[in-house]
């Protein structure tokens, strides 16, 4: 898919842009971007997979967390289930679940909470996040393991508490982590020659195609801006003729040639 949609062989994006034909059956953006992303993780070298996380953990200043796993196996899985004994309903299940392992018994999880592009409500995202932490995780696991929230713009989604180690979380180990700043990662292992670095170029391609991108300015709208001497003389013309003089200029001036439709479009 992801050369699929890098060479436009397929409309089947624009879903994640949020159009959507009418006849369309059910459609989850979120889970299919998740496994285009995550999913070809599975299927590389163990090293590869470390070089990865490696690369994203140095993102945020935390690279020695995985620099000790360098040979470890790791194992990937999405939408991992573990039925709870005793509790009814759907298990609490993340995104996706990393596990690196080494041969003397050392250990790293890393958790996956992805959004995408719908509301998000600060309450219901933590609570979400509390279930997977304390009911999915087993224990002796949390330790050592490393919980992500992936969406578009994080904002004030999640609390500073929370990410200061102030709730269930020790310090750090809850991670706000945008879209943008895993391009910033791709973007940097894109460089090599192997599988990695293909992937990684694929998949940031894949993202900005999507939506993830640089805030890119106004240079595309071409609105036709007033004159400085215009705009002077007839506002000073409302001054002179009171709110009637305000009406008129108004009236003058020049329509611009673009709408608020636009900027959401781009």
């Amino acid at each position: 898919m992801l050369h699929a949609i890098n060479h436009r062989k397929t409309e089947h994006c624009r879903g994640y842009l949020g159009h959507r034909a009418e006849s369309a059956k059910r459609f989850n953006a979120e889970d299919e971007i998740t496994s285009i992303v995550f999913g070809p993780l599975d299927f590389m070298e163990d090293r590869q997979v470390c070089r990865f996380w490696q690369a994203v953990f140095t993102q945020i200043g935390k690279g020695c967390v995985i620099g000790d796993l360098v040979s470890a196996r790791s194992s990937v899985r999405l939408w991992p289930r573990r039925p709870i004994p005793g509790n009814i309903g759907k298990p609490k299940e993340p995104d996706a679940h990393i596990a690196f392992s080494s041969k003397d018994g050392a250990r790293v999880d890393i958790l996956i909470e992805v959004k995408w592009r719908q509301r998000l409500v600060r309450k219901k995202v933590e609570f979400q996040l509390r279930q997977q932490w304390q009911e999915y995780l087993e224990d002796g696991t949390r330790t050592d393991c490393w919980h992500f929230f992936i969406a578009p713009n994080i904002g004030d989604t999640i609390s500073g508490q929370c990410l200061q180690g102030q709730d269930i979380w020790p310090a750090g180990r809850l991670i706000a982590f945008t879209w943008m700043d895993l391009r910033n990662v791709l973007t940097g292992l894109a460089g090599d020659y192997d599988g990695l670095a293909r992937w990684a170029a694929a998949t940031d391609c894949f993202l900005e195609k999507i939506g993830v991108c640089h805030f890119r300015g106004f240079a595309h709208l071409s609105a036709a801006t007033p004159e400085t001497g215009i705009v002077h003389q007839r506002f000073y013309g409302g001054l002179n003729h009171g709110f009637h003089g305000f009406t008129r200029a108004a009236e003058s001036l020049p329509v611009l040639g673009c709408s608020f439709h636009s900027f959401f479009e781009e």
